[in-house]
């Protein structure tokens, strides 16, 4: 809770409450006559060896005040010890269902170690079961007592996700704000090093009594895993690439087999090491879309001894290219420009059609300045409802939809002096040289001869990607509604730059539908968990051709997390795109913690938190000794209410014992 309030409340009260009783008592007596010889009188002398000091009350009240405000601002706490406490203490079972626990013996010694757990909680305390993987899962019956426990444990199973501890922690820490009595924390897994964070600090979970760490792990478990990738696809054959995993410390002999075909492999792969083996001219007439890499014989984690791989159907994907109400050069350089990748296939669309069920996720708009009125509403329509477009100036500078469109701000940028001479093309200066539209090709962008530009003043939330040497944008990224627009602010006409007729523009182009495509298409491998952009209009269907997705959704973006593995297709008005989802690799590696490490993650407290933030994991922070549990509450409240109340006494005690007298 933010001080800010509260003090200003209290600095309010403060100077108004003194003053307010500074007012009422300030009335005068009345004025009494008396004699000039009353000058005359004998005074006595005051002296300084006399004075004592008064009011000791009211000198104690102040000093409390001042006591009090600093306390105020120091924010204390204070740690109640659990030894001094009556309350029933929760006891939160977390037990790690990720991956890599369905190893069979790793399972059987968790079950084994959660049920002990649940034997020793003390009379009296509480106990709650929790799943932790992607995310925690807990029952939502609010019955804490062991024999539900039981019932609890005897349900779980290992479940496809991975588990990161940083996840789970934080997780865990918001779980712990909503109870209210004392918490433990028993966390029981095979405390995988591949699931530990960057930051050794990100594993405290502040709030709690005490943290119980249980590992699973044995020094003889052992794991071997396989991955694959489709190379080559042609006429029915592929090439794959497949890569073997052994995860223990002994050497293992498996044999590899894609679709239980007759092309079959051994391989040797040392402890701890991985080896590629290429397979060649695999005949998929029959594979029905989708090889599967065996792996056998198989081990005590079954489920990553196979692999699933998309097969490529071959066919280029169709980008919307939009046409206007007259012909342009534009789009002949775009068309070529596009097709030249064996990946792409321009399709023209109408410029008044556009939508996410005619023109797909992403479209090109080679020349702004030949759009309608009813075409710039639906291209706003369009990237407003998630759509991405690469949007390039016109050669028509004074068409009022390209300017209203694109934010043009003034009058059209020409490289001419007074007398209307030309004037040197300006060059392009990079922003950002790692951006996947400039990198590698910085120096192609500073060849470039601009000669004409739109002006368009970039807002705030715009990211300029090019600008030339006069600081003017370039290319520009602009995000509008759920959508997101590349602008081109110069024509692709040679009187505006040379960028059509040069080898730049190929790139250029490609690059741009690449990065407008984003996460939908770069990567055709996925993992359980990951999640995906869909685009507006895109269908994603699963091996069984059942569709993922709700029609209601298909007018803006959504996104969808894969669950279970196997090959997933969106399907839009642009082609096919295919998914390989498997199981994430990282939970195959079954490499445990070392017991140091675990040991100093248990003494991690709110306490010793500070002294760790940072460091990584490789370097953990010294041991800090088993200090008794503490639940650490801040106490800066009550020493406002305490400090108001004081403030308050010392002004009503002020005005009862000091008076001024003013005597005649």
């Amino acid at each position: 809770m933010s001080l800010i309030a509260p003090l200003f409340l209290f600095g309010f009260l403060a100077l108004v409450i003194p003053w307010w009783l500074h007012r009422i008592s300030t009335d005068d007596p009345p004025q009494q006559e008396f004699g000039s010889s009353m000058l005359l009188e004998q005074q006595q002398t005051v002296s300084s060896k006399h004075t004592r000091l008064r009011y000791w009350p009211l000198l104690s009240l102040r000093t409390l005040a001042i006591a009090l405000l600093a306390l105020l601002f120091a924010e204390p706490v204070f740690q109640r010890l659990k030894v001094f406490t009556e309350e029933a203490t929760r006891h939160l079972v977390v037990v790690d269902t990720s991956l890599s626990q369905g190893h069979t013996e790793r399972w059987q010694r968790t079950i084994e170690t959660a049920n002990s757990i649940i034997d020793n909680i003390p009379a009296g305390d509480e106990v709650s079961v929790i799943a932790a993987s992607d995310s925690l899962q807990q029952t939502a019956v609010e019955d804490y007592t062991v024999a539900t426990a039981r019932a609890q444990i005897s349900a779980l199973q290992p479940d496809t996700f991975r588990l990161e501890f940083s996840r789970f922690t934080r997780a865990i820490t918001a779980a712990v704000n909503s109870i209210t009595t004392p918490v433990e924390v028993h966390f029981v897994s095979d405390m995988q090093r591949s699931a530990m964070p960057e930051r050794f600090s990100d594993l405290a979970i502040p709030g709690i009594q005490e943290l119980h760490l249980y590992s699973t792990a044995a020094t003889d478990d052992a794991n071997t895993s396989v991955t694959a990738v489709v190379d080559e696809y042609a006429d029915n054959l592929a090439d794959v690439s497949v890569l073997v995993q052994n995860h223990s410390t002994e050497p293992v002999i498996r044999e590899l087999a894609i679709n239980s075909t007759a092309q079959r492999k051994t391989v040797e792969v040392a402890g701890g090491s991985r080896t590629l083996v290429a397979f060649e001219s695999v005949d998929t007439s029959n594979a029905g879309g989708q090889l599967t890499v065996t792996l056998s014989p198989g081990d005590a984690l079954a489920i990553d001894d196979t692999y699933t791989v998309a097969i490529p159907d071959g066919e280029r994907s169709e980008v919307s290219v939009v046409t206007g109400i007259r012909a342009s050069v534009a789009n002949t350089y775009v068309t070529a420009a596009l097709e030249s990748d064996p990946r792409y296939r321009a399709r023209e669309v109408a410029g008044d059609t556009i939508s996410a069920n005619e023109a797909g996720a992403t479209l090109i708009v080679p020349d702004a300045s030949t759009l309608t009125d009813r075409a710039t509403t639906r291209l706003q329509d369009f990237v407003n409802n998630g759509g991405s477009a690469l949007v390039i100036a016109g050669s028509d500078p004074h068409s009022t939809n390209m300017r209203s469109l694109l934010g043009v701000s003034g009058n059209l940028t020409q490289q001419t002096d007074v007398s209307g001479n030309p004037l040197p093309a300006a060059k392009v200066t990079t922003t950002d040289a790692t951006q996947p539209l400039v990198k590698g090709l910085a120096s192609d962008w500073r060849a470039l001869s601009v000669q004409r530009k739109l002006s368009i003043s970039a807002p705030g939330d715009d990211t300029v990607i090019l600008a030339t040497d006069d600081g003017s944008p370039l290319l520009i990224e602009r995000t509008t509604g759920n959508g997101r627009l590349l602008i081109l602010t110069t024509a692709l006409d040679p009187s505006w730059s040379n960028l059509a007729l040069e080898p730049l523009f190929v790139a250029f182009v490609v690059r741009s539908v690449e990065y407008l495509q984003g996460e939908t298409t770069a990567n055709p491998y996925r993992a359980i968990g990951e999640s995906i952009n869909l685009p507006p209009g895109a269908q994603l269907l699963n091996e069984s051709g059942e569709s993922l997705r709700d029609i209601s959704d298909l007018t803006g973006s959504s996104r969808y997390t894969f669950t279970e593995p196997g090959v997933y297709t969106i399907k839009s008005v642009s082609g096919n795109r295919y998914l390989s989802v498997n199981t994430d690799p990282q939970e195959s590696a079954i490499q445990p913690i070392d017991d140091t490490l675990i040991e100093q993650w248990k003494n991690l407290t709110a306490d010793n938190v500070g002294n760790v933030a940072g460091q990584n994991v490789n370097d953990p922070p010294g041991s800090s000794g088993n200090a008794a549990p503490t639940d650490t509450r801040s106490i800066w409240y009550w020493i406002l209410l305490l400090l108001a109340f004081t403030m308050l006494v010392e002004s009503l005690y002020s005005h009862r014992h000091l008076w001024v007298k003013r005597g005649a």
